[in-house]
């Protein structure tokens, strides 16, 4: 019987926790189902964040796509969002500290505490200035757990398209609900906008544009230097850099201007990059990476294949002009050189490249690669370039003359003059070997001036000692005879010295007016004004017209020794013969150079060449050995 009532008790007992649990449980449901229906949720709006929130006078309410939100929010959920009649006041503060709102709406980080605003729902976001600022919904002391999770799940299921797609419908509904005022400045503001942006889009365009423009060669249309680095540091790396040959294809663009002219060097360059593009394949790199210099970097792990593939554009070049079918050719030299993987620096690769071609180039070859004993020799050029500066200074260089000598009466009448480096360690270097060097690094103007200074401190003491009725001619590089400032500096040097000056012949280099013929000739002009005399020099081997003779009256014309070593044939002394008759009867004094043989002596004296220069006559010889002729010649 106590057994039976025990049991009973014990059932009776889950029986009361089971009720009391569904009980709670129910009792639950209804307290969240109360809290959340019948709860009104107030909110402190910011007035003054169109389009996001603002207070519309008009209907005396906030709107905005915040407001927007809250109002879905609160049909799709089970609070009823109410926002307090701030009109155009920004009360939020203050209603947060008096907690008379659960929600603060509108802000952004800096105007509540840091608490406040990372338990806070993210309403918003948008770009200003380059930057994101984030616009939050904050929860004040009196919002419930429930309104908080509720809230930021709504939140994190708004997508940013649909945000936006808010902003701008809020942005055309405006107009129904903001007075004109702000309606003249929204539009004024919307202006600006659309104008920074109109500016920025055709900006962006312009820069594209010109980029690619940047990095493209005008002539060829094939990338320039900076595509060249920019596709070499994108395709190789260190596990391939090895297998990659460098091949530079030098073109002698200067000459080909100065004897072709500018249109059909430009159509050669084109006609040679379309055949070096049929023998490319996408992952080597061809670029124009100077005006003379073509690029290619080839992926290829046989050297073989490399020497093929320059012999073959070689070859191709011959077929460009069918009636000159070499011509062309001899202007382009190549150098190769196989890359190591350390070969990081492209500026060394094409360094290692130019001292190829530049060693084929004078020697009279087509390609070679690029040896320890190539670079040993650009080694010591550089050496002597870096001494140049100093070798001035010290007056390492030296003034030599080459005599010239009276056709008729066989007596010297003046000389030319002519450099000669007197190195400390390597003695004496000839012009050959230093004069391209400066040229090509764009230095020679120094030796020029210095020379010129020499020449005049020669004629001065020859003036003095009474040993005149002699004249020096001078030789400039072109570029330094077609400098802005060429006949100022000329005219600032000879001030400094007494003798007659047109016992001064400054040489003009036929293939100088191809480059700026203009500058040229208004320096020749100029320095004839001063009293100078000028001469033409290498007739014959360039492009200056019979025109350009009888303009500029030149006081003298130098036959380029090419045609002197012609005599021998009946066309080449016709030849010589006219320009010789030409010159005088332009009244100008003919010389010829480079007179080696008595035939020669012979011919030129024949045909009345006024004045011959050779070593059948004299050798250069530096200046107090050239004295001692200078005596001889007066007494």
């Amino acid at each position: 019987m106590k057994k039976e009532q025990s049991n009973i008790s014990s059932k009776a007992r889950v029986a009361f926790v089971i009720c009391l649990f569904i009980s709670s449980l129910f009792f639950s449901v209804l307290l969240a189902y109360a809290e959340g229906k019948n709860y009104t949720i107030y909110v402190a709006g910011n007035p003054d964040l169109y389009p996001i929130e603002y207070y519309d006078n008009d209907s005396k309410t906030f709107k905005g796509v915040i407001p927007n939100l809250l109002a879905d929010f609160s049909q799709s959920g089970a609070y009823k969002i109410e926002y307090l009649d701030t009109q155009n006041n920004d009360m939020r503060k203050q209603k947060a500290e008096n907690l008379q709102a659960e929600l603060i709406s509108g802000c952004v980080q800096s105007e509540f505490s840091e608490e406040m605003w990372h338990d806070g729902v993210l309403a918003i976001d948008l770009m200003q200035d380059g930057n994101i600022i984030e616009y939050k919904i904050l929860f004040t002391k009196i919002a419930g757990e429930n309104l908080k999770n509720s809230l930021k799940e709504y939140f994190s299921n708004i997508t940013a398209s649909e945000k936006n797609s808010l902003l701008i419908s809020e942005a055309i509904d405006k107009k129904i609900s903001i007075s004109f005022g702000r309606w003249i400045l929204i539009i004024g503001f919307a202006f600006v906008i659309l104008t920074i942006f109109v500016i920025f889009a055709l900006y962006l365009k312009k820069k594209i544009l010109n980029n690619k423009k940047y990095k493209i060669d005008a002539v060829t249309g094939i990338g320039n230097d900076k595509y060249l680095l920019e596709r070499y540091h994108q395709l190789t790396h260190d596990k391939n850099r090895v297998l990659y040959c460098a091949i530079c294809f030098n073109v002698n663009t200067e000459k080909l201007r100065r004897l072709k002219g500018g249109s059909e060097t430009d159509r050669f360059l084109r006609y040679l990059t379309a055949v070096i593009k049929e023998y490319i394949a996408d992952t080597d790199i061809f670029a124009r990476a100077s005006d003379r210099t073509f690029a290619v970097f080839k992926l290829s792990e046989m050297t073989e294949k490399s020497v093929q593939f320059v012999e073959v554009i070689l070859k191709r070049l011959q077929e460009y002009d069918d009636k000159n079918k070499k011509e062309h050719l001899e202007y382009v030299t190549a150098g190769l050189y196989q890359l190591r993987n350390d070969d990081k620096d492209i500026s060394m690769i094409l360094l290692k490249c130019e001292q190829a071609y530049t060693y084929a180039n004078t020697h009279g070859i087509s390609y070679t690669w690029c040896t320890k004993e190539i670079t040993f020799a650009y080694e010591e050029e550089k050496e002597l370039y870096d001494h140049v500066d100093a070798a001035i200074k010290n007056n390492e260089f030296a003034l030599y003359l080459h005599f010239f000598v009276d056709t008729a009466a066989r007596r010297i009448v003046g000389a030319e003059a002519l450099s000669r480096w007197n190195h400390p360690q390597k003695g004496i270097i000839l012009p050959s070997k230093y004069i391209p060097l400066l040229e090509k690094e764009n230095a020679v103007e120094k030796l020029d001036y210095f020379m010129l200074e020499k020449v005049c401190e020669f004629l001065q003491q020859t003036y003095r000692e009474g040993k005149g009725d002699f004249f020096v001619s001078c030789n400039f590089s072109r570029n330094t005879f077609v400098a802005k400032n060429f006949a100022d500096k000329c005219i600032e040097i000879i001030d400094r010295y007494e003798f007659p000056r047109e016992e001064l012949i400054l040489e003009i280099t036929e293939s100088v007016a191809i480059i700026d013929y203009d500058t040229m000739y208004y320096n020749a002009k100029r320095m004839k004004e001063y009293g100078t005399s000028i001469a033409l020099d290498d007739f014959g081997s360039g492009s200056a017209s019979f025109f350009d003779l009888k303009k500029y009256k030149f006081d003298g014309l130098k036959i380029d020794k090419d045609l002197v070593k012609h005599l021998s044939t009946k066309e080449g002394e016709i030849i010589l013969n006219g320009l010789i008759d030409i010159g005088h009867k332009l009244n100008m004094t003919v010389l010829a150079e480079g007179a080696e043989t008595k035939e020669q002596v012979d011919k030129l004296v024949k045909i009345n060449c006024d004045v011959i220069q050779g070593f059948y006559f004299y050798k250069p010889m530096p200046v107090y050995e050239a004295k001692k002729y200078l005596y001889i010649r007066n007494d």
